[in-house]
């Protein structure tokens, strides 16, 4: 029997099962969403099942979080540890239900989350599964989410040598900063392989847009 302690709290995990403690736990959570300690614990609870690979108990769990910032980054944690586990398309699938818990989220892009978000988009972008995810990116209601999340698609598409849908997505960036960046970046890997005429005008235009962009700001 594995049992295992909950951070920062008193209750217990064993053998990855929902145990009465747990179950106690969740139903108290669901039924008080302001109180972060009980948010938390279940937080914790979900964590810890997603780290050991357990990750249906893991979701099971994350559901009781309601607290909107902790529930979308539990969520976003398991995305990434399915991707690490090997199973790319069920991660593609949870990366919706990450990015539909992160609209709920005020000022999402600048929450720790964004980061893990971004880089789960990039690992997904390089194994194939891009198209997957692109549509609930589109429907996403923060429009700085979704640029920082194509970015990270065009940067995994770039990694992996497929520059002209990296530079379709790239080019749909609507914040003219972010789809500069990305463009220099997808520039950058062009040099790398030996295109630099392409690159240089690349280049460019990236280096317009973040210009024009940065004088917007002053």
């Amino acid at each position: 029997m594995r049992t295992i302690q909950i951070p920062h709290s008193q209750y217990h995990i064993v053998d990855g099962q929902e145990t009465p403690d747990i179950k106690r736990l969740m139903d108290e959570a669901k039924k008080d969403p302001a109180n972060l300690e009980k948010q938390r614990a279940v937080y914790e609870a979900s964590k810890l099942l997603a780290d050991s690979g357990d990750i249906d108990a893991a979701l099971l769990i994350a559901s009781a979080v309601s607290h909107p910032e902790l529930h979308a980054t539990i969520i976003t944690h398991i995305c990434a540890r399915l991707v690490n586990l090997g199973q790319k398309e069920r991660s593609a699938e949870v990366f919706g239900d990450a990015l539909a818990s992160a609209d709920r989220v005020e000022n999402a892009n600048r929450c720790p989350f964004a980061i893990n978000l971004g880089m789960t988009a990039h690992m997904l972008a390089q194994r194939g599964l891009h198209e997957k995810i692109l549509g609930p990116i589109h429907l996403s209601v923060h429009d700085d989410l979704k640029a920082t999340l194509l970015y990270w698609i065009a940067a995994g598409l770039s990694v992996e040598g497929h520059y002209d849908r990296a530079l379709e997505i790239a080019n749909s960036i609507e914040d003219p900063l972010t789809r500069g960046r990305s463009l220099e970046n997808i520039a950058e890997m062009l040099k790398n392989v030996g295109q630099k005429e392409r690159a240089a005008q690349l280049f460019k235009e990236a280096r317009r847009l973040i210009q024009e962009n940065k004088k917007g700001d002053d």
